[in-house]
């Protein structure tokens, strides 16, 4: 595995993250990245959210993955797991296992886990259903005409 260190990220961290959600999501979309898409400034205000939290991956290159979360009452205790993404290049190298890990430890005794995933996305779906989260029937529309379907991890 790379020498990679997971640490909280810092509003200085936005534009590495947005470069790394860029390319993630353009990779399994099938789709060209877009530099002008304002995710540095839709991270820079998502890293000032006190009900937010959010890990990077670091490597010697920089910013390789991230992973932030939300809790919120829906309406019991649920922590949302709102993005886990690691660089294209730097997928299948257990990033993404050590950032679903700082979930994990984030997660309180009798919290219920949410989270969306895009039905197009199979490694997506593989990850988080071996780790026991199930899908529900709660699905909003994605590209491609597939949706983004819920699951949730049982407390």
């Amino acid at each position: 595995m790379d020498d990679v260190q997971l640490r909280p990220a810092t509003g200085s961290d936005a534009g590495a993250i947005a470069g790394v959600h860029r390319l993630s999501r353009a990779s399994y979309y099938g789709t060209v990245p877009n530099p002008d898409d304002g995710r540095e400034a839709f991270w820079a205000r998502f890293l000032c959210e006190s009900e937010r939290s959010t890990y990077v991956a670091e490597s010697a290159d920089g910013v390789v993955g991230f992973v932030t979360t939300t809790r919120v009452s829906d309406p019991v205790p649920t922590l949302e797991l709102t993005s886990l993404y690691v660089h294209p290049d730097r997928v299948g190298r257990g990033i993404g296992s050590r950032l679903y890990d700082a979930f994990a430890d984030d997660r309180r005794p009798g919290e219920r886990g949410v989270l969306e995933v895009w039905a197009g996305n199979p490694r997506a779906i593989a990850f988080y259903e071996r780790r026991g989260w199930t899908a529900t029937t709660r699905t909003r529309p994605g590209p491609e005409q597939l949706h983004y379907v819920t699951h949730e991890l049982r407390p």
